[in-house]
């Protein structure tokens, strides 16, 4: 991120953009912590298998297999990723676009 805002504003101070995007990461990292802690022990319970079950275990075949679901925190953080490489690269191809004109 700190590359692409670079990039885009040279004039910016990275250091303060570092500031701003460490405080963010630590943020999100403190309440990525709270969350875990309030859901622990929630877990869905492990289905118990003799040692002859488990030992003679196999995958199943994949057109068997279902897609997984997507919980709300998954899927709302892949439309953020997905969000941010999309603004990343059509604000790259501008700075390209207007180096390329000014030289």
């Amino acid at each position: 991120m700190i590359l692409v805002i670079s990039t885009v504003i040279p004039s910016i101070d990275v250091n303060q953009v570092l500031v701003v995007l460490g405080s963010a990461m630590v943020g999100v990292l403190l309440a990525g912590a709270a969350w875990f802690q309030l859901n622990r022990g929630r877990e869905a319970p492990v289905p118990e298998l003799s040692r002859t079950e488990r030992e003679n275990w196999r995958m199943p075949a994949l057109a068997l297999l279902e897609r997984p679901k997507w919980s709300i925190g998954g899927a709302s953080l892949m439309l953020t990723l997905s969000g941010y490489l999309v603004l990343a690269i059509l604000l790259l191809a501008v700075k390209a676009v207007q180096l390329a004109l000014t030289h």
